[in-house]
């Protein structure tokens, strides 16, 4: 079930220009990217708060 909201912030080329990704993903996906993308440095938080037109996690075999 895609009951998770992944927000993924990168930061921009300037401090004030960050860019954030938001998508929706399974509890498990969004628990396997959290890790992976923490641990390459990334900030990364998962809620509850999936709302319509949010885009499915892509590519859980980069991260899986």
């Amino acid at each position: 079930m895609l009951n998770r909201r992944v927000t993924v912030y990168f930061d921009g080329p300037n401090p004030e220009d960050p860019l954030v990704l938001e998508y929706v993903a399974t509890g498990v996906e969004a628990a396997q990217f959290t890790l992976a993308a923490t641990q390459a440095g990334l900030t990364v938080t998962v809620d509850g708060m999936v709302r319509p037109g949010l885009r499915r996690l892509p590519c859980n075999t980069l991260w899986h």
